[in-house]
């Protein structure tokens, strides 16, 4: 799979959201303290010349500094309706250090992801097998 650089009228969008971007891959802050509306806006900014977003998620992030499960909900939420307000954008999620969750965390980003179509893997390098596949076969 090849990551393309973002083109320079990108970068100056998502500069004007205060995301610091200086290729692709592309880091959003989003954590326990961040927006969870901002993936929204990063994904318009994206859609236009990316057909695959690959969201990644350090889920042990949100427990080591937030004590919550509610900011990973929202964030996976926030994919959720980011997907289905942008039919033409495959979006994919990878789920880092899951296991760093309390009991239960997990499946439920699972089940919302799920019922939005977003499918999850837990290492970038899943995601990136399925997301070549997809581009090559039409679905991820």
């Amino acid at each position: 799979m090849r990551l393309d650089p973002l083109p320079s009228d990108r970068l100056d969008a998502l500069s004007g959201l205060e995301v610091v971007a200086t290729g692709n891959p592309l880091e959003v802050p989003v954590g326990p303290l961040g927006r969870a509306g901002l993936v929204a806006d990063v994904i318009d900014v994206l859609a236009g010349p990316y057909r695959d977003v690959v969201a990644h998620v350090n889920v042990q992030a949100f427990f080591t500094y937030g004590n919550a499960p509610e900011p990973l909900y929202d964030y996976t939420r926030a994919l959720a309706a980011a997907q289905a307000a942008r039919p033409g954008v495959r979006i994919t999620l990878v789920t880092r250090n899951g296991e760093c969750a309390p009991a239960g965390v997990e499946d439920e980003v699972g089940r919302i992801a799920a019922a939005a179509g977003i499918p999850v893997y837990r290492t970038m390098e899943a995601a990136a097998v399925a997301v070549a596949a997809g581009g090559r076969h039409g679905a991820a």
